[in-house]
Order: structure tokens, then C-alpha cells, then sequence
């Protein structure tokens, strides 16, 4: 069971004995290769708070944690979810906040409201300390049997500073007690108990902080690897093999470690050099975050970043013996043999940035899965206030506009492809958009397949008011003569100066011939038009402000009666006043 884990703060003390060190660490993080459906613990309408979200799983896929509830205050509320992710108020008291740790297999939570507390049954039991001033006592984690294990403040009268714990336990559900086996004045805490009862967690030994287990009424102190000041342990399976941490003693970083077969094994991190393993099952796999949240097996650590959309899942992370592990507000269950695609900003995901100014965005597409994905795309639609200058896709191609479509093709077990966007900003505040990849597979997490980015810009952007008209001559025409239609978009110079008014770049415009008129000729003062079938597409390049882009289009009317034309011109700038941007001409034919 996972606990509430106050990491780095250890209990003050120690104890002697080391060990060697064991070999094999894990450097990096690998990408997954097996796959997790996701759910996203839902919240009571008032979301998780500052400190919310889940803490432990048990055997039955229910968790506990905190979540925000209002009963008339809002305050952050011991909760527990149940396999479907809803979440109940187990506290039911907003007068004081209140947080849900450990949980055992009856749903029994254990936690802090008013100081140590175990909810059960819509019931909050208050957990007395046998100590008069018990504010720094702590329930983390509950057995089968409904004991509970954390700690007790040690008394002032005792020496203690503030803050100052040592083990505890809790059997009759009122009164602490020691943890049978820890000496007299030993100071620090119980953190996790597995299912015999054997519980891990830290004492102060020889004025050393270590990681200990508490086993059948005796205190088993973990050695601490060489070049480590202290360590903790954190979570505790069957075997008796113990998640943890052990502070550097150089750096003062804490670093994720695994004890078993009498040994640290160190675990490596994600990225950085610093973490701490909170949790292990009693198939050895471990979790914790170093600094995002992973799981390590078989030798191997894997970000869980990817699985969860991304996030820095950086806080408490606990795991069952079926596998699944909840971190953050998310709860992952294994999915072997299905398919997982995922979308992850490379580039930073909340940029700031200056309208009128590029700027690149860069995402990877990754294939979680055990086998090959097959006809993988990724697509991103720029907001309005975006103009895009280039994309580029490390396999396969996009086209090079708004939306951007990209056909990837196959995408191998544990394959990654790199896309890039180059963009321009063209108005000021923040501007919103995603990558969001997909396959021919059904993707069973959904919450991970989009890498959002979320952009600050500040600044006046350039922008042009184009405007369009038409002329035609003579007016009224006649039936088999010769009529000429001059069409102009014009960058508009009002003389009242428009801010960030400039050149228009890329200038489009689209003419509609009338009905009835057979087409002689298209010239054009810039750029090119081409034709097709009844509309006249013309791309003009950049118009200077205050100047204009001329059509001259020469038909001839096969039938008396009234022709109707249309214009509409476009630019890559915004435009300040779009109602000048369309224009209806008729003509009489006699």
C-alpha cells in the first residue's frame, strides 16, 4: 500500500551497518511498451485543490485521496473513488480540511482530519495520540486486520523539536502505541503495511535516519548505500521488499532505490538524478517520480508521462497487485495486447511569444504498444490569430496548410516521429492548439493522444483591411457585345492610421463569374489566376499599404437579363474590419 509520503523531510536520527551498493542502475527512462487504459478520477463539481488527487490504490481498484467538497465551505475533503472513478466525501466535515492516505481492501481509509483519523462507513473515528500536544501525528497506511501504522509526536517534554515524530501504531482505533520492536526514544515513522502485517518505514538509529521494517515484533534496520546520509522507506510488498529513498550525501537530492535480497538496488530517475520510489507490488514492480512519475520492472524505468497526455506527474504514486497505478488524478490499468498512441510537446508547452514574430512548436508521436500501428496520422488546426510559415514531419509528409494533416504511414513498437510547426502569432493574448494523433487501431487512452500547446503573445501584430470592388462597363450591356469586368483588392490606407497596419502578404482573391456569359480573357496587374469551371482564383503575392491588385476579365453575355457577380479578397494578416472584404456587382443585359 502507498502512503501519504512526506519526502524529503526525514525523521532526525539514524542507524549503523552498510552495505555494498547493488549494481545495474537504470539511467534513463524508456518508452512504454505495454499499454494502459486511463481514467481521470472524477471530482464533487469543485475540482481536487492545491494538495487533492489520489494517494492509494487496493486489490479492488478503489483509491482514496483528497478532493474539493462544499458543504457550505469548499475546502479539500478525504475522498475515495471507486472503480468507475467517482468519488465520495468521506469526511463530511468542511469546518476543517481533511486528506485521505492509505486504504486497505474493506475501503477503510486512513488519513488527517482534526490529526490522525480513520473513515469508515460514512464514520470519522479520531485516532488519539497518547501524547498532549499531537499535532505532528500522522495515520499513513491500514492492514486487513485494521491496524494502522504512522506516527505520534514526541513529546516537548521529551526534548523533542517541533515537528519530531516517532513510530506509532494504532490497534483499538483511540490510543497510539509503539511499534513492538522499536527501542525507547527512537525517533520517526511508519509508512506502509503489507498484507502480513509487516510494515516499512523510518527510524532514527545511532543518529542516523534509516529505512527500517517492523517484522513480527522486531525492528530490521536496512543498511544505507555508500555515499547516502539517510534513507526511508515508503512502500512494502509480501516479500518484504521495501520502495524508497536515500538522500545523496553530497548533493542532498533524494534518489529512488529498491531493497531486496539485503541490498539497495539504486533505480535511476527519468531525467535529472533525483527521485523517490513509493510504492511496490508483490511482483516487484515499483512506482514512484523521479521527477515525473514512472514504473520500474525488470530492470527497467518507464515515464508514465506519455500515458497520462503528457503531464508532469510529479506526487505520490501507488500501485496494486493487478498493476494498476494511480498518480495524480489518474488511475492506469493494464491493457496488454491493445493499442496506445500518444502525442507529447517536445517544445514548451506555454510559450511566450511576440505577435509578428515565428515561432516553432514541436511535438513526437509515439507508439506505446506491443506491435505495429498502422495508417497513423496527426493533425493540428491553428487558432485565426496564427499564420503558418512551414511544417515538417521526421516520416512520412503534411500539407503545408491550415489544418495540418500528416500521414505518417506505419509506426513501429516503440517508435517515435518528430513534428515541427513554424508559425507566426498575429494578434495579441493567448492562443490555444493541439496535435492529436490517431491510427487505423482503436486507441484504448484517449487522454493521452493530444499534445496541447497554449500560447501568451504580446505585442501589436501586423494586419491589413483589404477591400474589394467591382466595375463593369458598359452598363447596361448587350446581349453578344463585349463586357469588361475590372475587379481591385485594394490594402487600405484609411489616413486614419490603423495600428500595426503593413503589407498584406499572400493576397487571394476568388471571383464568381455571372451566369450566362461565355469567358474571353483573364489578365491580371500581379500574380496569377486560373480558372475553374465558373470561379476566378487569382494570388496576387503582397499588396503594399495603400496600394491594390487589379483584375481585368473581358466575358460575353449570352442572354438578356440581369448578371450577378461576386469578389471576396483574403490576406495570411488579420483584418481589422472584414466587412470591406466581399463585394456583389449586377449588370443589366438588353
Amino acid at each position: 500500500m502507498n502512503p501519504h509520503i512526506p519526502f524529503p523531510i526525514f525523521p532526525i536520527g539514524a542507524i549503523g551497518l552498510c552495505l555494498a551498493l547493488c549494481a545495474g542502475q537504470a539511467n534513463a527512462a524508456e518508452i512504454a511498451l505495454n499499454v494502459y487504459t486511463v481514467i481521470k478520477l472524477k471530482d464533487l463539481g469543485y475540482g481536487f485543490g492545491g494538495g487533492g488527487g489520489a494517494y492509494d490504490i487496493n486489490e479492488q481498484g478503489v483509491t482514496s485521496g483528497t478532493v474539493v467538497d462544499s458543504l457550505g465551505d469548499i475546502v479539500e475533503q478525504a475522498a475515495i473513488w471507486d472503480v468507475e472513478g467517482n468519488a465520495t466525501n468521506v469526511a463530511r466535515d468542511t469546518s476543517a480540511y481533511s486528506f485521505g492516505y492509505g486504504l486497505n481492501d474493506l475501503n477503510h481509509v486512513v488519513g488527517d482530519l482534526h490529526g490522525p483519523t480513520l473513515f469508515v462507513d460514512g464514520q470519522a473515528h479520531d485516532l488519539q495520540s497518547s501524547v498532549p500536544e499531537g499535532y505532528a501525528s500522522k495515520a499513513n497506511d491500514i492492514d486487513e486486520a485494521g491496524v494502522i501504522y504512522g506516527c505520534e509526536s514526541i513529546p516537548v517534554s521529551e526534548g523533542a523539536t517541533t515537528n519530531s515524530t516517532r513510530p506509532a501504531r494504532w490497534r483499538d482505533k483511540v490510543t497510539a502505541e509503539p511499534i513492538p520492536g522499536t527501542p525507547a526514544g527512537t525517533a520517526g515513522c511508519a509508512y506502509s503495511v503489507n498484507a502480513l502485517g509487516h510494515a516499512t518505514g523510518t527510524a532514527t538509529l545511532d543518529n542516523l535516519p534509516r529505512a527500517v521494517i517492523w517484522r513480527d515484533g522486531q525492528l530490521f534496520a536496512l543498511a544505507i548505500p555508500a555515499g547516502y546520509s539517510s534513507c526511508a522507506g515508503y512502500g512494502i510488498n509480501d516479500a518484504d521488499h521495501v520502495a524508497g529513498a536515500c538522500i545523496n550525501a553530497a548533493s542532498g537530492g533524494a534518489r529512488p532505490f529498491l531493497w531486496r535480497d539485503a541490498e539497495w538496488l539504486d533505480l535511476g530517475a527519468v531525467s535529472g538524478d533525483t527521485g523517490v520510489a513509493t510504492d511496490i507490488n508483490n511482483a516487484g514492480e515499483v512506482v514512484g517520480y523521479a521527477p515525473t512519475a514512472f514504473v520500474w520492472r525488470d530492470g527497467q524505468m518507464v515515464d508514465l508521462s506519455p500515458v497520462v497526455g503528457g503531464l508532469v506527474a510529479s506526487d505520490t504514486v501507488g500501485i496494486n497487485n493487478a498493476g494498476q497505478i494511480v498518480t495524480d488524478v489518474y488511475r492506469l490499468t493494464p491493457a496488454p495486447g491493445a493499442f496506445d498512441l500518444a502525442a507529447q510537446t517536445l517544445s514548451d508547452a506555454y510559450p511566450t511569444g511576440t505577435a509578428g514574430t515565428p515561432m516553432t512548436f514541436t511535438g513526437t508521436l509515439l507508439n506505446l504498444s506491443g506491435s505495429t500501428a498502422t495508417g497513423v496520422t496527426a493533425t493540428d488546426t491553428l487558432p485565426s490569430g496564427f499564420t503558418l510559415d512551414s511544417v515538417s514531419i521526421s516520416q512520412g509528409s503534411c500539407t503545408p496548410a491550415n489544418p495540418i494533416i500528416c500521414s505518417v504511414g506505419d509506426l513501429a513498437s516503440g517508435g517515435n516521429v518528430q513534428l515541427t510547426i513554424v508559425a507566426t502569432p498575429q494578434v495579441a493574448g493567448t492562443l490555444s492548439h493541439q496535435i492529436v494523433v490517431g491510427s487505423a487501431e482503436t486507441d484504448v487512452n484517449s487522454l493521452n493522444d493530444q499534445a496541447a500547446f497554449s500560447v501568451n503573445v504580446s505585442g501589436t501584430a501586423a494586419q491589413a483591411d483589404l477591400g474589394v470592388s467591382i466595375s463593369a462597363s458598359p452598363n447596361p450591356a448587350k446581349k453578344g457585345q463585349s463586357l469588361r469586368y475590372i475587379v481591385v483588392a485594394s490594402n487600405i490606407n484609411s489616413g486614419t492610421t490603423t495600428s500595426g497596419a503593413a503589407t498584406a502578404t499572400k493576397v487571394h482573391l476568388s471571383y464568381t463569374l455571372p451566369g450566362k456569359v461565355t469567358l474571353q480573357s483573364v489578365t491580371t496587374s500581379q500574380g496569377q489566376c486560373s480558372v475553374n469551371a465558373s470561379i476566378v482564383s487569382c494570388q496576387f503575392g503582397d499588396v503594399a499599404l495603400g496600394k491594390n491588385a487589379t483584375v481585368d476579365i473581358l466575358v460575353t453575355p449570352t442572354a438578356k437579363g440581369t448578371l450577378t457577380s461576386s469578389a471576396t479578397t483574403t490576406s495570411d494578416l488579420p483584418d481589422p474590419s472584414q466587412g470591406n472584404n466581399s463585394v456583389t456587382s449586377s449588370v443589366k443585359v438588353r
